[in-house]
């Protein structure tokens, strides 16, 4: 179930509870997006289909997470520029944005900031949706045997796309990644487009992240 509110988090959990087969996915816009610092300053720019919550419930969903109560952080991405989000009438601007480039340098900055350990990154976009997938023996691990995409994270602070993260510094940035001798990314983007596109799910899905 794709939640964004803590009374979501805990319905899931009732039903796990109950005995029943349940997961639980967020998106990183509503861990690192609220409505008093973004929404209020850059209106429409934060428009997202959940919207974006008050800043009390995004604590509650960091809460979440820290108690690894979610079964994987993704990033809901649509391919949208700042000329659909900067309409006057909010109604006529596009919901979403990208957040593929964005996801693992949000989640590792609001981890960072919260105290949550570096395993949970990893976790959260790596590991677990590995498993939920059922690719966890061949995906989301450095066990012998499995794909060994990695991701290198350089945590120092940069300004990411503002059409999705909007006045917001994010820690890190992707060092080149290789796959078999060749740079497949670079600064984020794909450096060809013949890559098969369970690679590609590694790659931005199946990350490793390494201080």
């Amino acid at each position: 179930m794709h939640v964004s509110t803590d009374r979501g988090f805990e319905l899931c959990k009732m039903y796990r509870q109950a005995g029943h087969i349940s997961s639980i996915e967020t998106c990183i816009q509503y861990l690192m997006l609220n409505h008093e610092e973004h929404t209020r300053r850059f209106g429409a720019r934060t428009k997202h289909y959940p919207p974006i919550r008050p800043k009390a419930e995004t604590e509650k969903l960091w809460k979440h997470i820290a108690n690894n109560d979610c079964t994987s952080v993704s990033s809901g991405h649509v391919s949208w520029g700042l000329e659909r989000k900067e309409n006057p009438n909010v109604f006529k601007n596009a919901s979403g944005g990208p957040g593929l480039e964005t996801l693992l340098p949000a989640f590792w900055t609001g981890c960072q900031v919260r105290g949550i350990s570096p395993s949970m990154v990893t976790r959260q976009l790596s590991s677990n949706p590995a498993r939920h997938f059922l690719l966890d023996g061949r995906k989301g691990s450095l066990n012998p045997g499995a794909d060994a995409d990695i991701v290198i994270l350089k945590p120092d602070c940069y300004k990411y796309d503002p059409s999705n993260s909007p006045g917001v510094r994010l820690k890190g940035w992707s060092l080149p990644c290789g796959l078999r001798q060749r740079i497949v990314v670079e600064h984020w983007f794909l450096m060809g487009t013949k890559l098969p596109v369970h690679l590609v799910m590694v790659i931005f899905c199946g990350l490793m992240a390494k201080k």
